[in-house]
């Protein structure tokens, strides 16, 4: 799969320090690991019983391919984002956290 990284806040300068390099790369080959192939192939998937469940978007395979990859690395997924009790639920959630790293997946389009 293609896709291009920006260092938002010179966060690559942080994920490249002792503490972090680890996760970091296993994240960069979670994400490196999938291939076009993957993808068509679990988008596919969805449509197998009733071909129009097929999302129109391929996003929902990406996505899921993702959760299944951190998952087996040993990722947590849902994580909350805070300790406190009132904000539990899933509108306080990341999508994957690891140790001191979260991430969270997004589809942007902007031209």
């Amino acid at each position: 799969m293609n896709y291009t990284t920006h260092s938002f806040r010179h966060a690559e300068v942080i994920l490249n320090e002792p503490e972090f390099k680890d996760q970091f790369e296993e994240l960069i080959q979670v994400i490196s690991g999938i291939s076009d192939q993957d993808i068509i192939t679990k988008h596919l998937s969805y449509g197998l019983l009733d071909r129009e469940r097929t999302p129109k978007s391929i996003s929902k395979a990406i996505n899921d391919l993702l959760g299944e990859r951190f998952k087996n690395c040993g990722w947590i997924s849902e994580s909350g984002i805070f300790q406190a009790d009132k904000y539990t639920g899933e509108t306080w959630r990341l999508d994957f956290a690891k140790k001191d790293i979260s991430i969270e997946v997004a589809f942007n389009h902007s031209t």
